[in-house]
Formats: C-alpha cells, sequence, structure tokens
C-alpha cells in the first residue's frame, strides 16, 4: 500500500541518471542488493547499458557487516529512530559512515 500511488520505474529514470550522471563514487549498505534492484529495472526498460554508473562504489558492509538499524544504534544510541523510508536510510546511512571513517 505504501507504493500504490508511487510512480513506475522509468517515470524517475531521468531524474536518477541526473542524479548520478558526474558522480564519483556509489555509497550503499550492502551494496550488492541495491546493484540487483537496480539493474532489474533497468533491464525492464532496456536501458542498463545506457544508466550512468558511478566509476566507484563504496558498500559500508565492509565497515558494519550488521543491519543498517543495528548500526545506527550503535553511532546515535537513544536518539535512534528507524523510518523504513528510503531518505531516512539514506540519512542515516551516512551519518554513520561519515561517524565511522572520521569525517
Amino acid at each position: 500500500s505504501d507504493l500504490a500511488e508511487a510512480p513506475l520505474f522509468i517515470e524517475t529514470y531521468g531524474a536518477l541518471c541526473r542524479f548520478f550522471t558526474g558522480s564519483p563514487e556509489m555509497l550503499a549498505h550492502n551494496a550488492r542488493f541495491d546493484l540487483m534492484m537496480l539493474v532489474f529495472e533497468l533491464r525492464r526498460c532496456a536501458k542498463e547499458y545506457q544508466f550512468p554508473y558511478c566509476p566507484r562504489l563504496t558498500d559500508t558492509k565492509a565497515f558494519w557487516p550488521g543491519k543498517l538499524e543495528a548500526w545506527g544504534r550503535k553511532v546515535k544510541g537513544d536518539q535512534f529512530v528507524q523510518t523504513h523510508r528510503a531518505l531516512d536510510d539514506a540519512r542515516l546511512l551516512a551519518e554513520c559512515y561519515f561517524s565511522e571513517v572520521g569525517i
């Protein structure tokens, strides 16, 4: 039901390409899963070889092999709130990653 009104992948393809064009790196937790989902959708719309993939991929599972939620609890302590929303997860990932690498 959360996705009932969501646009189809092909409808967001242009914006996604603009977002990734020129980006030197993609940061993801369990990147293999994310890339599999991306490639699956790209194949469905015959755009797999037209996508501006980032030249470098950082999978944060190298820093924290468990779930992102557990990493978030470690980094944020009592301030951690899991919403299971994509943008919130992306922000949490960035916060956890930058706390790990000291930026």
